[in-house]
């Protein structure tokens, strides 16, 4: 299944998730949700699968929502409605019945950080930051204030959410975001 923000290859028993929008960082689109859901899904299904990596093609993982896309919501039920979307999409991956990874260098922001708080493990190069810069913009987080509240202490997640702090990756390693920070290309 090929999607238009999303590549998926099986190699060695592992699926590969790419997000495929390098020149605009890997800025989600509103069928970004649909699709993530979809290879998920596709993933689960396959039985030479046994885990599941995420990672972002380019200078990053993703800087989060496509803000511009955000101008073409209709009213609050179509706000509403993507929400939704976003949220089912994130539950896939925490539901699928193998690990998911999430591979992270540059950027993690917004819905990019919400996106690794959904999966089961996260690795960072040492070039990756991570934020919920969201209240920058007059937003609040969507699943990640809910969902880092699991691995970070509630202090931490409120940093995050009120300053939109970018926490380098070691940093994002002691809040508890992280597992393992690796040198680049590892």
């Amino acid at each position: 299944m090929l999607g238009r923000m999303l590549r998926h290859e099986v190699r060695d028993g592992i699926a590969w998730i790419t997000l495929d929008r390098a020149e605009k960082l890997n800025a989600m689109t509103r069928d970004f949700f649909t699709e993530l859901a979809g290879h998920m899904e596709q993933a689960d299904r396959d039985p030479s699968v046994r885990s599941v990596i995420v990672h972002g093609d380019g200078k990053c993982f993703s800087v989060g929502g496509d803000i511009e896309g955000f101008g073409e919501l209709g009213g609050s039920a179509d706000r509403r409605a993507y929400v939704q979307e976003a949220l089912r999409s994130y539950r896939t991956v925490e539901e699928i019945s193998k690990p998911v990874i999430a591979a992270v260098h540059g950027f993690a922001l917004g819905g990019g950080c919400e996106l690794t708080l959904v999966c089961d493990l996260v690795v960072a190069d040492e070039t990756a930051r991570f934020g919920m810069p969201e209240a920058s913009v007059g937003l609040f987080p969507g699943p990640g204030a809910v969902r880092g509240r699991a691995y970070m202490s509630l202090h931490a997640i409120k940093e995050m959410i009120f300053t939109g702090a970018i926490l380098d990756a070691e940093r994002a390693h002691a809040f508890g975001l992280v597992n393992a920070v690796v040198p680049p290309g590892e």
